[in-house]
């Protein structure tokens, strides 16, 4: 826990030293989801996260018209989407 607390801070800190509005909140809330899902979720849920991160990500992307970045986060996104599918599909199986 001390360690993620850690990487959060650290994160948080980095957010106030770099600010520049609005697309440092989401910014910074992107990276401290996927911190705090990478240490503390699994199967689907994590997934998930990693889904809700990529559309936190893409603000930015869109914010600086980056279409490298837009394609990154449509990968990223859709990979995450895959995979939370994948895990839910194998769960209902196991459960069965």
């Amino acid at each position: 826990m001390l360690t993620c607390m850690t990487f959060l801070a650290v994160t948080l800190v980095l957010g106030m030293l770099t600010w520049n509005g609005t697309v440092t909140l989401v910014t910074t809330a992107g990276s401290m989801l996927s911190t705090y899902a990478m240490f503390y979720m699994r199967g689907v849920l994590l997934r998930v996260a990693m889904i809700g991160v990529a559309a936190l990500w893409m603000f930015n992307a869109l914010a600086y018209d980056s279409w490298w970045q837009m394609a990154a986060n449509l990968l990223n996104g859709g990979a995450a989407a895959y995979g939370a599918w994948r895990s839910a599909k194998a769960m209902a199986a196991s459960s069965v």
